[in-house]
């Protein structure tokens, strides 16, 4: 059985929205952002001992230990006049080690979907750029032609020629378009260096949040990501220094 494609022009009824963590964590705030805003539920938890290729592990929130894996959210959001739009979100505590677990995850995850009836998949990454320059530009690629047209006449501008992009938030849009499912991976720029990978971006996930919930005709509240503190100014000026190679690439 494979995942039902909403028909053209046609808008769809349930979407996947995927956050793991990554640089600066934009993609797994994301996630959050929307789990947060629409008040999902749990709908299902997948430990890790039960994906291929990745070892087992706990996840510690709270002093309360857990096999880590990732969980599925569900959520309606609130779509204009028309139906509700179900949003499933899908997120983890960790990013598989390695490529085989990057596919493990990916064809979990797209198992879930095709038993769940999603029709469409966006996922969220982080497009680092230097401290010295604006970011917030949000970006899109996608195997699907009428996916990338669509987000484009959105206002959503097409990602720049380069690569490689790896990451589960890579990998899960790659092999949807294997099952001829229309899947996104939305970029977002975030200001980086070595020093402040690990160090979140909030406003960076609520620009991702926003640029997908604009896109579907949603309503998703950012306020939990708002009252996040994030981080805008490099640690040293260090990082700026004339000559220094200035940081950049996907995450």
């Amino acid at each position: 059985m494979s995942l039902r494609r909403a028909k053209k022009g046609e808008s769809p009824g349930r979407v996947l929205v995927s956050g793991f963590p990554n640089m600066r964590n934009v993609s797994k705030l994301a996630a959050e952002g929307f789990i947060h805003g629409l008040d999902a539920r749990v709908l299902r938890e997948v430990p890790s001992e039960s994906l291929a290729g990745i070892p087992p592990r706990i996840s510690v929130q709270e002093g309360i230990a857990s096999l880590a894996g990732f969980r599925l959210y569900t959520a309606r959001a609130p779509r204009g006049e028309g139906d509700p739009l179900e949003v499933i979100v899908a997120t983890g505590e960790t990013q598989p080690p390695n490529a085989l677990g990057y596919v493990a995850l990916a064809r979990e995850i797209l198992g879930h979907a095709r038993d769940l009836g999603v029709q469409e998949i966006y996922t969220v990454g982080s497009l680092g750029v230097p401290w010295d320059r604006p970011q917030r530009q949000v970006v899109a690629v996608s195997g699907s032609p009428d996916l990338k047209r669509r987000l484009q006449e959105a206002g959503v501008a097409p990602g720049a020629d380069g690569g490689p992009i790896s990451g589960i938030e890579a990998i899960l849009p790659a092999y949807a378009h294997l099952e001829e499912v229309p899947a996104a991976l939305v970029l977002v720029e975030t200001h980086w260096d070595e020093s402040t990978y690990a160090s979140p971006d909030p406003r960076a996930a609520i620009a991702g949040v926003q640029a997908i919930s604009k896109f579907l005709g949603v309503t998703v509240p950012t306020r939990w990501l708002e009252e996040l503190q994030p981080r805008e100014a490099p640690p040293a000026e260090e990082s700026l220094r004339p000559g220094k190679e200035e940081p950049g690439g996907y995450g």
